[in-house]
């Protein structure tokens, strides 16, 4: 998944993955609502261009961890836009479920797209198909 905008909100962009993490929404995956912290660390952008065989390296990478559950975000800048693209984490050293981690990718980037629309950021969200 993708969260695209214009490139002059880049810093907006990366602010909004930190208020997604601090969403009042809840994740809920199958029956279960989650509470459990999440954390967001700096990951190197040269490790997960390369883990993710990225066509262009990225300007900076985040990490949000839930749990066992990890997204790698990489942020880039294309044609006047500014990209974040959703990973299953490249870092972790233990495999989780592949649809918990689809379903967690889904829920941070719809937060991340909603919270930049709710501050008049205007956002797209891109759905591979």
């Amino acid at each position: 998944m993708t969260v695209r905008v214009a490139e002059e909100r880049f810093p907006e962009l990366v602010l909004a993955i930190h208020d997604a993490r601090d969403s009042h929404r809840k994740w809920q995956y199958r029956n279960i609502i989650d509470i459990s912290a999440v954390r967001i660390d700096d990951a190197d952008p040269h490790v997960l261009h390369r883990a993710h065989d990225l066509a262009n390296p990225p300007v900076t990478a985040v990490t949000v961890t839930r749990g066992d559950t990890a997204v790698d975000i990489t942020f880039h800048l294309d044609d006047g836009d500014a990209l974040a693209l959703f990973h299953p984490s490249a870092m972790l050293g233990f495999a989780a479920d592949p649809d918990e981690v689809t379903a967690w990718i889904g829920h941070l980037a719809t937060v991340t797209a909603e919270t930049l629309a709710a501050t008049g950021i205007p956002a797209v969200l891109d759905i591979p198909r």
